[in-house]
């Protein structure tokens, strides 16, 4: 009898371990896909975050229908939407020589994608130390302003799917939001960039 109570609880033991072991791999993901994900070090406006390329703070936007260019090399009349542009004033210090700043992008509810237009604005060449205050202009529809969020990742032309880094913000704008900014869009004058400060 106790040889055979002892098998019936080593098969039980084996049972409930066989048992986690499928439980855990049903809601653990494998190694790959871990790796595979990006690391997005979100915040909201006002408040900076860090990651490779350095720290990024979003220190406030605004909605237009048009925006008269910096420099007004780039191009020659202001831009102009059926949409709305998206103004975003945002500071960088960066961790390491940075060339050329990747493009910001909002992403809306739906995870649809808008690129900033370089055509309107320009960051100069960030240096490692100092606290450049730039402008990035985008242009979307105003269905895309609720729930929507700011994507600035370590390269340009990437996406929330690619193995790098990405800072998130989140621009906490609802439906009333959103309307009252749509119906308050007016034009805005793209600001210079400026080094603030050595950080």
């Amino acid at each position: 009898m106790r040889k055979l109570g002892a098998a019936v609880l080593t098969l039980a033991a084996v049972a409930g371990m066989l048992f986690a072991r499928s439980w855990l791999s049903s809601i653990v993901p494998p190694a790959d896909a871990i790796l595979k994900r990006p690391f997005l070090a979100r915040t909201t406006v006002g408040k900076p975050a860090e990651y490779l390329l350095g720290r990024v703070t979003v220190t406030g936007f605004h909605v237009a229908k048009t925006v008269i260019p910096w420099p007004p090399k780039l191009r020659p009349t202001p831009a102009e939407t059926a949409g709305v542009f998206v103004v975003v004033d945002y500071e960088f210090v960066a961790a390491k020589p940075v060339r050329v700043l990747p493009d910001w992008s909002l992403v809306d509810a739906a995870e649809n994608r808008y690129l900033a237009d370089r055509t309107v604005t320009a960051c100069e060449q960030p240096q490692p130390g100092f606290m450049i205050a730039c402008q990035a202009v985008i242009e979307a529809t105003p269905s895309a302003l609720p729930g929507a969020r700011l994507l600035l990742p370590t390269h340009s032309n990437s996406n929330l799917d690619t193995p790098e880094e990405a800072v998130v913000v989140d621009l906490e704008i609802d439906q009333a939001q959103a309307d009252q900014l749509v119906a308050e869009a007016g034009q805005v004058q793209a600001k210079a960039p400026m080094i603030k400060a050595q950080a």
